[in-house]
């Protein structure tokens, strides 16, 4: 009879740390972008339509993330 090899315990990588870095990477690309919006247009009518845009979208794509992350 072969030896049998005992099962390797697989360590999950923490995830927080990682949800995090990647909300204050995206939050950093949104301050950036809205800066140089408003560096370019001082009446503030393109940073509004890029909010109008942005917000929905960036709830759509949070949801998205927190559903598949709860069905798996």
């Amino acid at each position: 009879m072969a030896p049998q090899v005992p099962p390797v315990s697989r360590t999950e990588p923490a995830r927080g740390h990682r949800g995090w870095l990647i909300g204050l990477l995206v939050t950093l690309a949104v301050a950036l972008v809205l800066g140089i919006e408003q560096l370019m247009d001082p009446t503030g009518y393109v940073r509004d339509v890029t909010l109008l845009i942005a917000i929905p979208v960036g709830l759509a794509a949070a949801v998205t993330i927190f559903v598949a992350r709860r069905s798996s």
